[in-house]
């Protein structure tokens, strides 16, 4: 078997201009808010005419489609990584994955909030996106993995835990946009994990601690 096509060069300038466009974007809905940015303003400032975008992005919206889709591979990249770690325990890999997600979203504070209330203006977009299934998806071999090494209870489906799991991050994800003063969004999704394995397990560990939900 051959190496690898490399990608030709005309690939990799669309690819190029993709990035372009999707980086000068997301620095546009920080500085102007996602309704106050325009379409125009995104190609001037990618050098690019308006029609270019378009060739990319078929709205405004498909930008933020875009982070969504970035955030749901990295989401699989760290559940594949915690899967290979054969020292760790399912919650602490279920930890490390939300960890390591809640640092994406605090780096960058203001982008997240702009996801996160468009979002929410389009209900019907939230249910039907792709990425988010993906998200549960990965969480839900995470957890069948626990299951078969006898960390999870086989009482309970893990479709009905991964979709439980995927509810808390993204409630938690707005918790932590519209809070006045963000708190710790990876010691919160912590706390609330510890909080659930309780729940599921049954396990003979102390109650987890008095500051859960604090901020």
């Amino acid at each position: 078997m051959g190496p690898p096509l490399q990608p030709s060069l005309r690939e990799r300038k669309k690819a190029a201009t993709k990035e372009r466009l999707y980086f000068e974007a997301l620095e546009l809905f920080r500085r102007k808010g996602f309704a106050a940015a325009t379409v125009e303003e995104i190609a001037q400032a990618a050098e690019v005419s308006r029609g270019t975008f378009f060739n990319y992005f078929p709205s405004k919206e498909a930008v933020l489609h875009h982070l969504g889709e970035r955030q749901a591979q990295a989401t699989a990249a760290a559940v594949q990584t915690a899967l290979a770690d054969p020292a760790f325990t399912t919650r602490q890999k279920l930890v490390a994955v939300l960890r390591e997600l809640a640092a994406i979203v605090e780096a960058d504070r203001e982008l997240s909030q702009v996801a996160v209330f468009e979002y929410l203006k389009l209900p019907a977009v939230i249910m039907a996106d792709p990425h988010r299934s993906r998200f549960r998806q990965s969480l839900g071999a995470l957890l069948a993995e626990g299951q078969r090494r006898g960390e999870v209870t086989p009482r309970l489906d893990v479709q009905l835990l991964s979709s439980a799991l995927t509810g808390i991050y993204f409630q938690q994800v707005f918790e932590w946009c519209a809070a006045e003063t963000p708190f710790s969004l990876g010691d919160q999704l912590e706390r609330l994990v510890a909080v659930l394995w309780h729940g599921v397990l049954g396990d003979a560990q102390p109650a987890v601690d008095a500051s859960i939900g604090k901020r």
